[in-house]
Order: structure tokens, then C-alpha cells, then sequence
């Protein structure tokens, strides 16, 4: 019995292993990997250079395009046919009047000068999408 229970132990502690050891690269690796304000910084990098365009500079105009819809079903009837009906004990028939009312519209803005301003945030931009380079390096 003895010898059962020496042999179950060793195998239970063959199967089941320690944790992996952590040296000093793997743990600053680690910490790099999950570091929030890195992941941050990649991601304020990634809209920086979405960013860096002349349209979004202003050079070019901006178009949107939007559609709206409206319905309305309303149901008449006739006063004079109900007093008819009354007097008649018939059945009126009800006159569904349905209105569909479709409106699209286009707009466009063009900001014809601004200053120079559209000149000078593109240099800035890539400033500080330089700038956001550098942080992660």
C-alpha cells in the first residue's frame, strides 16, 4: 500500500509543472507588451497619420448625403354617407387615404480661405506625428 502511494505521488507531481520561470527581458517584454499608455500612444499614432491629408486639412471640400422619409395612412369617412348608413343600418365603406413622402437632400461645404490656416496644419500634423513616433522609440 505503501508503495502505491509513493508511486501515485510521483506521478501526480510528473503531470502537474510549475509555473515557467521569468528572467529580466521576459519581464520587461512582458511589461511593454501590456503597458496601457504604450498602446495608447500606438493608437494616437495610427489617427495621426489618418489624419494627415488635405481633406482633412480643409484644402477640399466636404459632401454629405442624406435621405429622410415620411408616411402617413388616414382613414375618412364620409359624414354625410354615416348619416345615409344610419338610417339604412348598411355598412359605410372607409376611404384609406396613405401619403409616402421621400426628401433627400445634398449638402456641400467648401471653406474658400481660412486664413492660410489649411497650409499650416499639414506641417503640423507631421510634427506631431513625428513627435508620436519618437515616443514609442
Amino acid at each position: 500500500m505503501r508503495v502505491l502511494i509513493i508511486i501515485f505521488i510521483s506521478v501526480l507531481t510528473g503531470v502537474v509543472s510549475a509555473q515557467d520561470s521569468l528572467n529580466l527581458s521576459g519581464a520587461i517584454g512582458l511589461g511593454l507588451e501590456n503597458n496601457y499608455q504604450i498602446r495608447l500612444s500606438q493608437k494616437q499614432l495610427d489617427i495621426d497619420r489618418n489624419n494627415n491629408t488635405w481633406g482633412a486639412a480643409g484644402r477640399y471640400p466636404n459632401i454629405s448625403l442624406s435621405v429622410g422619409a415620411n408616411g402617413i395612412a388616414d382613414r375618412y369617412v364620409n359624414p354625410s354617407l354615416l348619416a345615409i348608413a344610419r338610417e339604412a343600418d348598411s355598412t359605410i365603406d372607409v376611404n384609406t387615404q396613405q401619403t409616402l413622402t421621400v426628401t433627400p437632400a445634398a449638402n456641400l461645404n467648401w471653406m474658400l480661405f481660412n486664413g492660410m490656416a489649411v497650409n499650416v496644419k499639414i506641417p503640423f500634423t507631421n510634427a506631431h506625428t513625428a513627435m508620436s513616433r519618437l515616443k514609442l522609440t
